[in-house]
């Protein structure tokens, strides 16, 4: 039986174990607590399905962080190709647009779907990931310095996609 976020968050120990992860326990309560206890609920509940279904190994909760770099670099590859093709004036972006889409659908619209698909998976698995992280406890002790670096990373990522 799994304990619910409220059982969670009840007189916290000097650690807690979940699942094969042992982390630090919150002296006091409080709203981050009370958050991590719910994120930390519904991931477990996701986990143990997603285990169900793909097995341990193949968990894609477990691999999030190489699937968001796996779709990094599909992104740099096929932004390259789109940005050959692609003419930045004022009146000829609509027209390489097209050429993309329409004259050369077999290579040209393809990537330019899968540019679009890519950035939108890496977007979500670095969101993911990093929810995971901060309910599973992940951001302290030695870990600090890569949510230091990851979170300005986020926020860059979102820019880019905005600029393009």
């Amino acid at each position: 039986m799994r304990a619910t976020p409220e059982q969670t968050l009840r007189a916290p120990t000097r650690t807690e174990t979940h699942g094969n992860v042992t982390r630090r326990a919150d002296a006091g309560g409080g709203p981050v607590a009370f958050v991590q206890g719910w994120l930390r609920w519904g991931f477990e509940i996701v986990e143990a399905l997603l285990d169900r279904i793909f097995g341990p190994a193949w968990n894609p909760l477990y691999q999030l962080g190489a699937l968001g770099f796996f779709y990094y670099w599909v992104v740099a590859v096929s932004g390259i190709y789109v940005y050959i093709l692609f003419d930045t004036g004022t009146t000829e972006a609509y027209d390489s647009v097209q050429y993309m889409t329409v004259d050369q659908w077999y290579l040209g619209g393809v990537m330019r779907s899968l540019h679009r698909y890519a950035s939108d998976g890496m977007i979500l698995m670095m969101v993911v990931h990093m929810l995971r992280e901060f309910a599973l406890d992940r951001y302290r002790g030695a870990r600090w310095f890569t949510w230091v670096t990851g979170t300005p990373i986020l926020w860059l990522v979102f820019v880019a996609g905005i600029t393009g």
